[in-house]
């Protein structure tokens, strides 16, 4: 038990401390994007059906960032659009609250912002960002939406939801 935690721990460890790829970095420099987003993932339901919502995601502009707000929709196995048990609703928003200082050199990763019980449906299998609004702290923003969202996807990201 202490080594499946140990190991644990490394991965976890390890995964905090990853950076964005240098095209990734070049890329946002260039096209000027605010953040990159590298990861976006559900939990297996638990034993209540609870699904956790985790995003990954890197700071590529040159200001300090307030907040992020990821609008998530959740899938079943077919690529139905499913809600929640509970709350009724399938589309939902999550905020990352920072502040995010402008992006390292090495691309450096605000890695695996968990959202506990996000959905409580034990049929959803995948889930895709459907919109992304960037708040700086002069509360200037930009909003991500449909056409352009694709554009904040780190490379070799699906900006869909895929059913495996």
């Amino acid at each position: 038990m202490t080594r499946v935690l140990f190991a644990l721990a490394v991965v976890v460890l390890s995964t905090a401390c990853s950076s964005l790829d240098k095209a990734d970095q070049i890329r946002a420099r260039n096209e000027k994007l605010p953040v990159i987003i590298t990861a976006a993932n559900i939990s297996v339901p638990n034993a209540i059906d609870g699904v956790t919502f985790l995003v990954s995601w890197a700071n590529t502009s040159t200001k300090t960032i307030k907040y992020v707000k990821f609008e998530a929709q959740p899938y079943n196995a077919v690529g139905d659009p499913v809600r929640c048990d509970v709350r009724k609703a399938g589309r939902r928003e999550f905020t990352c609250t920072g502040p995010f200082n402008p992006g390292n050199p090495d691309g450096s990763i605000f890695d695996g912002f968990k959202f506990r019980h996000a959905w409580y449906n034990g049929s959803i299998r995948c889930v895709e960002i459907v919109a992304c609004e960037v708040i700086y702290m002069d509360n200037s923003s930009e909003i991500f939406q449909e056409t352009d969202l694709p554009s904040l996807f780190a490379a070799g990201m699906e900006a869909k939801c895929v059913v495996k």
